[in-house]
């Protein structure tokens, strides 16, 4: 073999070893349960809008939200997740629907979704599978009549016990 032949090879082999790196990378990335895309970005980012209206409307209800989320049950893997929705004074806001949506921050493309039901006791409330410990965002969504409320809560989660 002639010296000088084995050049055009390596230059073949070394792109073609960049071009499996690279896609190994996009692989790993694209598999990565960490990684989550806010859905339908684009469009409330144009809808701003109407996000902020949203917002005067919540203020003028002066409807509060809290969440409480309990220890999972180990034999299902379920955890009451309860809403309290009052009003400006404290009373509870009774006769609504909630619906709601629940990811932990760390896994955000994991995103649990219900309805919650109305208790004897003035709450809402919906078991959940929250097995992951830690902080949780929930995304609640309170119709009542012709008013709508809107929330999002930051709650820390006490996950499934081992």
């Amino acid at each position: 073999m002639k010296t000088g032949r084995y050049w055009p090879f390596l230059l073949v082999g070394l792109l073609a070893s960049g071009v499996g790196a690279n896609l190994y990378f996009l692989a790993r990335a694209l598999d990565d349960p960490s990684f989550a895309v806010e859905p339908d970005y684009y469009a409330k980012a144009v809808a701003w809008d109407a996000h902020q209206a949203q917002a005067r409307t919540n203020a003028v209800l002066g409807w509060r939200l809290l969440i409480d989320v309990a220890g999972a049950d180990p034999s299902t893997g379920l955890a009451r997740v309860t809403a309290r929705l009052t009003d400006r004074n404290g009373s509870p806001v009774t006769g609504a629907t909630l619906g709601m949506e629940a990811f932990h921050n760390a896994r955000a493309a994991d995103v649990l979704k219900a309805t919650l039901r109305e208790t004897a006791g003035h709450d809402y409330a919906a078991d959940l599978s929250i097995r992951k410990p830690g902080l949780w965002e929930f995304r609640v969504v309170a119709a009542r009549g012709k008013d709508t409320f809107t929330a999002v809560v930051d709650q820390d989660a006490p996950g499934a016990p081992r």
